[in-house]
């Protein structure tokens, strides 16, 4: 008997679900906005929304998106740049491009510095170092001025930026006897920005003049120039008319000075650079001259005279001028103008005063140049700043000798991001959807594989056939194939009904959505007799949504219910299931216009109203409600007492809304996204609130009342959940 019982022990040790058996399960989900590329997670936690643990990134072969001023800087025979974004968190980043190996990678992004989006102030090098400044984050939020030790791989901050000394500032550093020099935006004692000087030797900051909106003006361009001693500039606000100036500012003596004022030469939007060549000046407007498409300027520092020299056309390339002089021409990469208005690369010759359009920007090239270009092997180097292969721009080549340009590299990449809407797990594996990337650049349907950790492009979305996910997503399984709406893009173009077929791979559009019969779907479809049940945000006979009927067998649409302003309206979370009836919730309508609980019966097409929410209540339901012991729990957006959204209850015997828990910025608020059910709890993701407004992850057991915040999501780690749901997996 011994014998046996030990047989036993060991064969149920080994059985490969022994785990499953006793009910040990882990709560999985996903993160639009996270990772070191910020292009999402997969995630799991331990049974009780505990031990959070990344187990799959979404990244970016080619990270980085380039701002208007982007400038690729040459230090030991590669290129560095500031991009605005491509950074985990969606903050900025340092790229490298190797034009030996055409290879460009990440070096480091600003995440640890609070940094955000949009700080695409460029780098400096000087005294064989490299030197730049964040327009944001830093100590006070106000930027800060840094090096960039390349060796080491580290941003070392030499300067935060604050209120008074100046703060947010612009563009470029400027190096003049072992000093930094640049402009802010804001601060000093007018608040309308500094010139500031940073003593490398000493390691001391100094406000050295103020702007004034009435003097000098405002708002200095992205960078200054060094003539004879001094730092010259342009303001492109403020002084005379609200239209600029060019000034000057002497070391020395410490004296900022207006040399003239913009208006009075119809300099209307000036780039905001002066650019050296032959002792002289050279500058652009955006806006004047001749047919009012901008002109280039010459400006001479020894006599203060100005001189037009030549107007754009519109079919020529312009916008955005930023010129680099070389072999005593001045080439800019433009954001407007040529043969597709999406800018390209100029040239202009100051003693032949002959204009030239090198190269006209495309879709395929990249569009929209950054204005900035550098020099090396005679070639020059620039960046788009949007499209190309992927939609993020490129870094690209330009010959002046033979006028050949070249892309060379591709910003971001093939692959899917941005996993949006709840998973689906299936013999073992993971399917979703996703909102970016992949070859039409509008995400698609994924497969993940926990086991061997690999993520699989299914069918990629097409705006004009598909459409595509937008805070919404997430499939359902009917006869071994996957359905699934997209809220945007489709033929019509508001949204589509899809179905894939797991086995062959094939992705087949059933039906488009349009306003006369049903638009814009937010929730899951759901299983009911052999047929798909879902709800129009917008759109239908109504003009306010709808409830809608398809059945696969036949792929035949049929609007079920109208609904209006009375019986609720503008549905968002998907219906469940319970006691053979759906139940759904509307965003707005109702006795109050804050949302409704519904009751729909597709046996004999009955829709009733069962219950009103209020702003006491909670208002505004998103997400779909859960079923939990003989009632339906859910998530309202906004309302409640901080007016954060709630948990609430809903019985469905007396047509009951209850008010379990009062969500507040602490607690997380905002919630998107279905609640999910595991060993007698309910477990969630908020969009908002949390320690970093990023959102949380909390658990909440109907029994007791316990509501408990499990873990707030912090960058790079997880960020803004959107409609995406915690599923539990067996272990």
């Amino acid at each position: 008997m011994k014998k046996i019982f030990t047989i036993l022990c060991i064969i149920y040790c080994f059985l490969p679900n022994a785990a499953n058996a006793q009910g040990i399960y882990q709560l999985w989900g996903s993160l639009p906005y996270a990772g070191p590329d910020n292009a999402g997670v997969i995630f799991s936690t331990k049974y009780d929304g505990t031990g959070f643990k990344v187990k799959h990134n979404f990244t970016n072969d080619n990270p980085g998106k380039a701002g208007s001023d982007a400038k690729p800087v040459l230090y030991n025979n590669k290129f560095y740049a500031m991009m605005r974004e491509g950074g985990a968190g969606i903050t900025a980043m340092i790229g490298e491009y190797d034009p030996a190996t055409n290879s460009w990678v990440k070096k480091i992004d600003f995440l640890s510095f609070n940094g955000s989006s949009y700080d695409d102030n460029g780098l400096l090098v000087y005294n064989n170092k490299i030197y730049g400044i964040s327009r944001h984050g830093g100590v006070y939020n106000g930027g800060f001025l840094f090096e960039y030790d390349l060796t080491n791989n580290t941003i070392i901050p030499l300067h935060q930026f604050s209120n008074f000394t100046g703060e947010y500032p612009n563009g470029f550093l400027t190096g003049f006897n072992n000093k930094l020099y640049g402009t802010t935006s804001s601060g000093g004692v007018v608040d309308e920005g500094v010139l500031f000087e940073f003593d490398l030797t000493t390691s001391i900051y100094q406000k050295k003049a103020d702007f004034n909106n009435l003097t000098i003006g405002k708002y200095s361009g992205p960078d200054l120039s060094i003539y004879n001693g001094k730092i010259w500039g342009i303001t492109t606000r403020g002084a005379l008319n609200n239209n600029g100036a060019i000034f000057s500012f002497d070391p020395a003596t410490n004296v900022m000075s207006k040399k003239l004022n913009l208006d009075a030469y119809n300099i209307l939007n000036a780039s905001g650079t002066l650019t050296l060549l032959n002792n002289k000046f050279y500058s652009s407007s955006q806006n004047g001259g001749d047919f009012n498409f901008g002109f280039i300027f010459e400006y001479d520092p020894a006599t203060n005279l100005l001189i037009k020299k030549r107007s754009y056309l519109f079919v020529l390339a312009h916008g955005n001028t930023k010129f680099t002089t070389y072999n005593n021409k001045l080439y800019s990469s433009t954001s407007q103008g040529g043969l597709q208005n999406e800018g390209g690369i100029i040239s202009y010759d100051p003693v032949s005063d002959i204009f030239s359009q090198g190269f006209s920007f495309t879709d395929a090239s990249g569009i929209f140049g950054s204005g900035y270009l550098s020099v090396y092997n005679n070639k020059l180097y620039g960046f788009t700043q949007k499209e190309g292969t992927y939609g993020d721009g490129s870094l690209f080549s330009f010959d002046p000798a033979n006028t050949q340009f070249q892309d060379l590299v591709h910003l971001g990449d093939a692959k899917f991001k941005r996993p949006e809407g709840a998973m689906y797990y299936y013999n073992h594996k993971f399917y979703g959807t996703s909102s970016s990337g992949g070859a039409n650049r509008f995400g698609g349907i994924y497969e993940y594989d926990p086991a061997t950790d690999v993520r699989t492009m299914l069918a990629p979305f097409t705006y004009n056939t598909t459409g595509y996910v937008a805070e919404q997503g997430g499939l359902t399984l009917l006869n071994d194939k996957f359905y699934l709406v997209t809220r945007l893009g489709g033929t019509l173009p508001g949204g589509a009904l899809l179905e894939f077929d797991i086995a062959s791979g094939t992705l087949i559009k059933k039906h488009d959505f349009d306003l006369s019969t049903g638009a814009n779907p937010f929730g899951q479809l759901t299983v009911f007799n052999g047929k798909l049940y879902g709800t129009c945000s917008q759109g239908g006979t109504g003009g306010q949504g709808n409830i809608f009927e398809f059945d696969p067998a036949t792929n035949v649409y049929s609007e079920k219910v109208v609904l209006s302003p009375t019986t609720g309206n503008y549905p968002r979370g998907r219906m469940t299931i319970f006691n053979n009836k759906l139940y759904g919730v509307t965003y707005g309508g109702g006795t109050f216009s804050k949302g409704v609980v519904f009751e729909y019966n597709p046996n004999g097409n009955i829709y009733s109203k069962k219950a009103d929410f209020t702003a006491a209540t909670g208002k505004s339901p998103w997400a779909g409600m859960t079923v939990f012991n003989n009632k339906l729990y859910g998530t309202t957006y906004t309302g409640g007492t901080s007016d954060s959204g709630t948990i609430f209850q809903f019985d469905p015997v007396t047509s009951a809304i209850t008010t379990k828990v009062e969500l507040d910025y602490t607690t997380g608020d905002r919630p998107l996204s279905r609640l999910t059910t595991l060993n007698n709890k309910l477990y969630g993701m908020f969009n908002r609130g949390g320690s970093e407004d990023n959102g949380t992850l909390i658990s909440f057991e109907p029994g007791t009342g316990l509501f408990q915040k499990k873990m707030d999501f912090t960058i790079p780690e997880g960020s803004i959940p959107v409609s995406n749901e915690l599923s539990a997996i067996p272990a």
